[in-house]
């Protein structure tokens, strides 16, 4: 492995439930950049980039499955599989101070705008409450019933690919597809017996990685 020392980051995590989010690319001059954006099961959707945006930058609005809507003038529309997606961000650099003070000059300038706040005059961040969101730490990754109830509600909101049909169907036997809200009480006892040896062994591998 080498150093990544010609690059420069910029990270998102984006819920679209809601309405889309217009992604808004400075003109980098000859500045290389590039936006790759992939759903919540790490699949890239898209490219925003200098060969496919230009160097001159441009809108682009990031469309969660389903939204019906009108998007302003030279805003392109993509569309991407999942609500929730990643977005990591790369402007090139080449190492001198001057240079790296340029390409966050145009960090600085980049934007995520939800589509309900474009073309406002410096619109305010959009505030996000975590308790709209489910929330699973590291200490829980051993803790079957939370671990589980997580992954039925992420499951519930992105809504997985045809390519595991066949995972998931298996999954409804426990009461985990996505089709319906999981109830860790309403599982056979002899059923949580086993995944909580499970969990035990995980975590006995997990230690032991560590």
């Amino acid at each position: 492995m080498t150093p990544n020392n010609d690059t420069i980051y910029n990270r998102a995590f984006l819920d679209l439930s809601y309405e889309p989010m217009v992604v808004r690319i400075p003109d980098t001059g000859d500045r290389y950049y590039w936006f790759p954006v992939g759903d919540i099961y790490h699949n890239m959707n898209a490219s925003i980039s200098w060969d496919t945006l230009g160097f001159k930058g441009g809108e682009v609005a990031l469309v969660a499955p389903g939204w019906q809507g009108v998007l302003p003038k030279g805003v392109r529309r993509v569309e991407v599989r999942t609500p929730m997606v990643w977005m990591l961000g790369r402007y090139s650099v080449n190492g001198k101070p001057a240079d790296l003070a340029e390409a966050n000059a145009l960090q600085d300038k980049t934007s995520l705008i939800p589509l309900s706040r474009y073309g406002v005059e410096k619109p305010q961040p959009q505030k996000i409450d975590p308790a709209d969101y489910p929330i699973l730490r590291r200490e829980d990754l051993t803790d079957a019933r939370k671990f589980f109830t997580t992954l039925n509600e992420m499951l519930r909101r992105n809504p997985p690919q045809s390519g595991d049909a066949i995972l998931i169907n298996l999954m409804r036997e426990v009461g985990l597809h996505p089709e319906q809200k999981f109830d860790w009480d309403a599982v056979d006892p002899a059923v949580r017996s086993v995944i909580n040896i499970m969990i035990l062994n995980s975590r006995s591998v997990l230690c032991h990685t560590l």
